[in-house]
């Protein structure tokens, strides 16, 4: 998962300095992409089952040590990321890459009208994964 983040990292860095015009829509799949996979090796059974096999061990810790404190945010994460599906996750990913590409045209423009529609767009898929 790790490795994965790490590439769409890169990626987004590349698309805010390097990435020639006309190429957001591919990068926008590849970022997609990148997080849906992610998304689906965290949301995996097993990953549900591991954490479920740590609550002995937090249970033995302080409540407010780090280690506790990493596993119920583990958790949490856990349990609300299994309720988004990998495509929403990546219709998402691949949106904000749009967007990103929307503003960049538009801002040394002061074409606001442009990405107005494209923030609603980021407001309503924002609502929809809360």
């Amino acid at each position: 998962m790790h490795d994965l983040h790490a590439a769409s990292a890169v990626l987004g860095w590349d698309q805010m300095t390097y990435l020639p015009a006309g190429a957001g829509g591919p990068r926008g799949r590849h970022l997609a992409t990148l997080t849906r996979l992610a998304h689906e090796h965290f949301t995996d059974d097993r990953i549900g089952v591991l954490l479920d096999s740590l609550g002995p061990f937090e249970s033995s810790l302080p409540s407010d040590s780090d280690e506790a404190s990493l596993l119920r945010i583990a958790r949490q994460d856990y349990r609300r990321a299994v309720r988004v599906p990998g495509s929403f996750m990546a219709t998402f990913a691949e949106h904000q890459s749009a967007s990103y590409q929307a503003w960049a045209v538009a801002r040394p423009a002061n074409d606001w009208e442009a990405v107005t529609p494209i923030l609603e767009r980021t407001v309503d898929l924002s609502r929809e994964y809360a």
